[in-house]
């Protein structure tokens, strides 16, 4: 969906006055995108932990349709295809990434950072490793305790880099590794 290697605009500020480019909303949007960001309505993307949230955004125009996916990953199923100019709401970002909700038809899933611009969202989600013990937290190779090795130990009070938030697991940067982590230990 859309060029490879197409740029990934974030708006880093809180929204520009009437919305992006000054026109009282995303485009189509009525206002009520930049109202609710305003009011503090949108997602808070917490609660799973996995990525920061709270954030509007746009797909950008690449002269495709961009792919909504159930899951974070190229072959995860088709749920829809948005146009560029496509209003968002970022439930959770992440550097791969975003977990977002199309105001339009309701829909939610995945898709691909890069292709979105994103308003009143940190340039890289990081989080906090958290464990109740102060100890470590494993870095595995798949999102599952049964089937996915061991990559790393994390300490506790790290700083991970959010690739792709999913539920139960969020995939993270550490250092120079990249695995999945229990979504619970990541504040």
């Amino acid at each position: 969906a859309g060029r490879r290697g197409a740029p990934c605009r974030r708006r880093d500020a809180a929204l520009p006055p009437g919305g992006p480019g000054g026109g009282g909303a995303l485009p189509g949007a009525g206002g009520a995108l930049v109202r609710a960001a305003r009011l503090g309505r949108l997602g808070s993307g917490g609660g799973d932990g996995g990525g920061g949230a709270a954030g509007t955004g746009i797909v950008t125009h690449t002269g495709r349709r961009l792919n909504l996916r159930e899951q974070p990953s190229t072959s995860a199923r088709v749920i829809g295809q948005y146009a560029g100019g496509t209003e968002l709401i970022i439930d959770s970002q992440g550097v791969d990434w975003c977990r977002v909700t199309v105001p339009s038809t309701g829909a939610k899933g995945y898709m691909m950072s890069r292709y979105l611009t994103l308003y009143g969202v940190p340039g890289v989600s990081t989080r906090r490793v958290v464990h109740p013990d102060a100890t470590f937290v494993n870095l595995r190779t798949q999102p599952s305790q049964a089937s996915g090795a061991v990559i790393v130990r994390v300490p506790h009070g790290s700083i991970v880099n959010v690739v792709a938030p999913d539920g139960a697991w969020t995939k993270v940067r550490y250092n120079t590794y990249t695995g999945f982590m229990m979504s619970y230990f990541l504040k």
